[in-house]
């Protein structure tokens, strides 16, 4: 299992950021991508796995490139420009360090080892860490993911759109659909 918590979790918990403002799909998108931008220095994983180690891309890179404040500039202000709204750009260094704190309070590996946040790189070696950090796998993680749930569900009946927007606004607009028939709810505002 890899460390850190769930890129879904991520993602859930990012487009709720997105969702407190009405800052359209696009902004949302925007978003939620600075929350999951973290994540992008883990794609060295599958190169580790089938190198047998030899290229430990994971291990050397994951919590170390995209793990930390300047990033978190970089990442908004790339959402602040895809999008031209401050909020945008607000919404985005918010989720992004959402996506830090979620790691620092619930990453812990099953061998025990924390993954700390740099948060100072390249500047400082200084390392955010918490001895409390919850494992992966833990009780706590998973109600984070389910209250994630609850939230989206209440706001998808309620205001008619929920992350399946990001993939397809017409795949969207058919979950919102089933959820109303599903709790009661048939029409209400939203897109």
């Amino acid at each position: 299992m890899l460390p850190g918590m769930s890129p879904v979790s991520h993602g859930l918990l990012s487009w709720l950021v997105g969702e407190t403002l009405d800052i359209g799909r696009r902004g949302r998108i925007a978003v939620t991508t600075a929350g999951l931008a973290p994540d992008l220095d883990g794609l060295g994983a599958p190169v580790e796995m089938l190198s047998d180690g030899a290229l430990p891309w994971f291990t050397a890179y994951h919590h170390a490139v995209l793990h930390n404040g300047l990033a978190g500039v970089v990442v908004s202000a790339i959402a602040w420009a895809w999008c031209r709204d401050w909020r945008v750009g607000l919404l985005a260094i918010a989720a992004f360090h959402l996506h830090l704190v979620c790691d620092i309070v619930g990453s812990r590996g099953p061998d025990g080892h924390d993954w700390p946040i740099p948060y100072l790189l390249p500047f400082h070696p200084w390392e955010w860490r918490w001895d409390g950090q919850w494992r992966l796998d833990s009780w706590q993680n998973l109600l984070v993911t389910g209250l994630a749930l609850v939230a989206i569900t209440v706001l998808a009946v309620r205001r008619g759109r929920s992350p399946v927007e990001l993939l397809s606004p017409r795949w969207d607009q058919r979950v919102v659909e089933t959820l109303r028939q599903r709790l009661g709810r048939s029409a209400g505002p939203g897109r």
